[in-house]
């Protein structure tokens, strides 16, 4: 069994990692640099890695109870780990933690982002503000990665 949630994890690093470049070219297209910043930020903390383990037990269940389709295993995992990424970046803010995952948080980078543009305003605020609208819109997308994913509604 260890094997075989390792082996999910190297999977969904791999979805992510895709995940995030798709996203990346998007944004980078459609929005200003500073949006892209933000989005830098968060796929950061994504891709900083983690144990992966809700999104390899996601998997897991759904191989279990006959699931077959790779690419909706994988898309459940990227669900769970958008969402994942959300509440760790509102759990950063609550607790006022500096770092998560061996680097810094995402409001403590967003703050520093600020500081070294030396944009106007306050710092702090700025991480704060922006390490929220993150988590939004990590969650944001991760319900948008549950909707379409191809699974009958009623597994959804």
């Amino acid at each position: 069994m260890i094997e075989r949630v390792l082996a999910h994890k190297k999977e969904i690093d791999a979805d992510l990692d895709q995940l995030g470049a798709a996203w990346r070219k998007g944004w980078t297209h459609d929005y200003t640099a500073h949006s892209v910043e933000v989005l830098d930020i968060l796929l950061s903390l994504l891709n900083r890695g983690g144990k992966r383990l809700r999104g390899a037990l996601a998997m897991e269940s759904y191989y279990l109870h006959g699931g077959t389709r790779q690419n909706i295993a994988l898309g459940a995992a990227r669900v769970i780990e958008l969402v994942q990424a959300s509440l760790l970046t509102v759990d950063d803010i609550a607790d006022n933690s500096e770092m998560r995952r061996g680097g810094p948080s995402v409001h403590v980078a967003l703050a520093e982002l600020h500081k070294i543009k030396g944009l106007r305003g306050d710092s702090y605020h700025y991480g704060i503000s922006q390490a929220t609208n993150a988590a939004v819109l990590a969650n944001h997308y991760a319900l948008i990665e549950l909707m379409t994913l191809p699974a009958p509604d009623t597994a959804k």
